[in-house]
């Protein structure tokens, strides 16, 4: 009996010290054979010098599967771009299923992660962009040749993009934005059909700038997605998410599709804060400063909804219902003498998809007070597209200067008083036929 208990513990600390040997030896032995395979797919994938310093193979961490990793990788253009970096990472590391490995079916990739990633899109005022670097394969038979002699498959259960930095300047649009310390994470299994998917990213900083306006300045981005992916029928729907700018939190749950080239949405969303204060957060930055300092009270709702199909072929975009409204707000600088008090706005936009014409804007109420002098506005357009239909009128006084003590801005001056009692009604039309005596134009203004 003790020879079989012994002869049992010999076999099994040789399988231990077997499986040992394999764990040390596997990763050197694949180690070149998976870096010509990588070196193989980017040369004959990219118009671009790409490097990298080292790589590294580790089983541990990720067994039973392969880890693979670049070091010091950097892509940078060529021709028009040449010397300007499209990107660059400090690491570059894949999860390869093991098994995958031993088989002539392709290399199967479970896990992409990327830490401290720099992206730098650029846009000419030509329209070339400088991530257009993939080649153009020349014939179909190149084509499958290329494929089986190089085919990694993407079976994704983690994608995660960690201390990221990217910029994009896009020069014939004259946009730009600017992000720092991006941290995104995607986990599920997405070799099933149907799976439960968790997203989330941060950012630690955002500027977007447009026409030399800046509309966010270092604006912070939070947001947790968890939905159901039915992968067959490219099909999500959303349960309870939040997307966050600043101190706006926006909670949105519904349905997206995809089964073909057009997209199918059912969205429903609205914030849960009521604070007039987080309103404000958006405020381009061009027309406030010191947010930080700044004291409010109020309250504000809104709510939207999205349904419908976006199809180019049809040039139908989704139905779009927004709502917004604040309710006795006040705004106020602790080292400015005025304030602007009883903000109150009702106000809804219908955007139809299918007939842009059928569109309307509805500012019901706007009304507020400066300086003891108080502004009241409405407003109503109709039929933007054939014929803009409006309605509207501005009744009160603002002081140009109080404005100017009340909120500071950013390299604007303004002086003067604007007395006003105005009121316009008609179509554009009237004033392009000279129909005046049909369009209401009633009141003055004064400055």
């Amino acid at each position: 009996m003790k020879k079989i208990i012994g002869w049992i513990l010999k076999i099994l600390m040789g399988l231990i010290l077997l499986i040992l040997i394999a764990l040390f030896t596997i990763p050197i032995i694949f180690k070149d054979k998976i870096r010509t395979k990588v070196e193989q797919v980017i040369n004959e994938s990219v118009n671009a010098n790409v490097k990298f310093e080292d790589y590294k193979l580790g089983f541990f961490k990720n067994f039973p599967n392969l880890s693979f990793s670049l070091n010091g990788l950097s892509v940078v253009g060529v021709d028009k771009f040449e010397n300007d970096t499209l990107a660059g990472f400090k690491s570059f590391s894949l999860v390869f299923n093991l098994s995958s490995l031993l088989g002539d079916s392709g290399y199967e990739v479970k896990s992409i992660v990327m830490d401290k990633a720099v992206i730098n899109a650029i846009v000419l005022k030509d329209g070339k962009a400088n991530w257009d670097i993939m080649k153009d394969t020349t014939t179909t038979e190149e084509t499958e040749a290329d494929t089986t002699a190089s085919s990694l498959k993407v079976v994704l259960q983690k994608v995660a993009l960690l201390n990221t930095s990217r910029s994009y300047v896009d020069k014939q649009s004259d946009m730009s934005a600017y992000i720092k310390d991006l941290n995104y994470n995607l986990k599920g299994d997405m070799t099933m059909s149907e799976t439960d998917m968790q997203m989330g990213l941060t950012i630690g900083e955002l500027t977007f700038i447009m026409e030399g306006m800046k509309y966010l300045n270092k604006a912070k981005i939070d947001s947790k997605v968890d939905l159901l992916a039915n992968l067959d029928n490219m099909k999500f729907t959303f349960g309870e998410n939040y997307f966050a700018v600043n101190d706006l939190k926006l909670n949105f749950k519904g349905m997206v599709a995809m089964p073909g080239d057009d997209i199918e949405t059912d969205m429903e969303f609205g914030t849960p804060q009521t604070s007039f204060k987080t309103l404000l957060s958006l405020v381009p930055a061009v027309y406030m400063s010191d947010y930080q300092d700044l004291s409010t009270t109020g309250e504000f709702a809104f709510s939207g909804s999205a349904k419908g199909v976006y199809s180019d072929a049809d040039s139908t975009l989704p139905d779009i219902k927004l709502n917004l409204s604040i309710n006795n707000g006040m705004v106020s600088y602790p080292d400015l003498p005025e304030k602007i008090q009883n903000i109150n706005l009702k106000s809804n936009v219908f955007v139809d998809g299918k007939d842009m014409d059928k569109t309307l804007v509805n500012i019901d109420l706007f009304h507020m007070e400066l300086a003891g002098s108080p502004f009241d506005m409405n407003f109503a357009l109709r039929t933007p597209m054939s014929d803009p239909d409006f309605n509207g009128s501005m009744v009160g006084r603002i002081d140009l200067g109080a404005l100017m003590k009340a909120v500071p801005m950013d390299s604007i001056s303004l002086s003067g008083i604007i007395d006003m009692s105005v009121k316009m009604a008609g179509k554009m039309s009237m004033i392009e036929k000279e129909q005046y005596e049909s369009f209401t134009a009633t009141g003055n203004m004064n400055h």
